[in-house]
């Protein structure tokens, strides 16, 4: 999720990671500069480092909210959130640590909208559905995200899409929007796109590289053949010399 956030915002400053990594939940408003600050249990705050973010947000390094934070801010020069939307990265619910989903349900009725990630392999758990229908008693307005959908070979992601998209409709009973599809195949193209533009520059930079060396290739031969003809010069003045005298 604190990927997704740091896509959407533009900006690198929520702690990532493959192991559950936020353990208390840190809300994204806009600021002129990257800032943030930290609200403790006793009601004081406390100005950090975004650099910091970590000490005092993840689970490996304030396991189960251990230090008493109550709330983080972080302030990021982000267009997305110029109008006042704020986004609020939560402890994922159904981890292993109680404490994290506890203070995630507490904070789930108190918002607009929700993004909820889903797997793609497999396209989504029994636990994750639970997820989305405590979530949506409470939500009126649910974005779905397939998470690492590009990493699966296009058939396998749009099958993926599909499940998720007639499990969800047959639990929510709601009608449900269907971009998934294309949205990875969009991520596909922008990957490709990618691929192609770095690979172009890498031929360019090769081919640059090439022609410089020829350059200088061609500079060292002009420049060994005037000192070699400067030196048949100073030869041949010696020996005139030495014939005149």
């Amino acid at each position: 999720m604190e990927k997704l956030l740091n896509a959407l915002t533009g900006s690198e400053v929520l702690p990532a990671g493959v192991l559950p990594v936020t353990s208390v939940p840190t809300i994204v408003r806009f600021g002129e500069r990257l800032g943030a600050r930290v609200r403790f249990a006793s009601g004081s705050w406390r100005d950090i480092p975004p650099e910091d973010l970590a000490a005092y947000v993840s689970e490996e390094r304030n396991s189960e909210n251990k230090i008493g934070v109550e709330a983080v801010e972080v302030f990021v020069p982000s267009p997305l959130l110029s109008s006042g939307m704020c986004l609020v990265d939560t402890p994922g619910i159904g981890s292993v640590f109680a404490g994290n989903t506890m203070t995630t349900r507490e904070f789930v009725p108190h918002v607009d909208a929700a993004i909820v990630v889903l797997g793609a392999d497999p396209p989504i758990s029994g636990e994750e559905l639970s997820l989305v229908e405590e979530v949506s008693r409470h939500v009126e307005n649910l974005f779905f995200v397939l998470n690492k959908a590009d990493r699966l070979p296009a058939d396998e992601s749009n099958e993926a899409a599909r499940f998720a998209e007639r499990v969800l409709k047959e639990r929510l009973g709601a009608r449900i929007q269907n971009d998934l599809i294309e949205r990875v195949r969009e991520s596909r193209r922008r990957l490709e796109a990618e691929i192609r533009a770095r690979l172009s520059d890498a031929v360019r930079s090769a081919t640059s590289a090439l022609e410089r060396a020829k350059e200088r290739r061609a500079e060292g031969d002009a420049s060994v053949a005037a000192e070699l003809r400067r030196l048949q010069e100073w030869r041949l003045r010696a020996r005139q010399i030495g014939a005149a005298g």
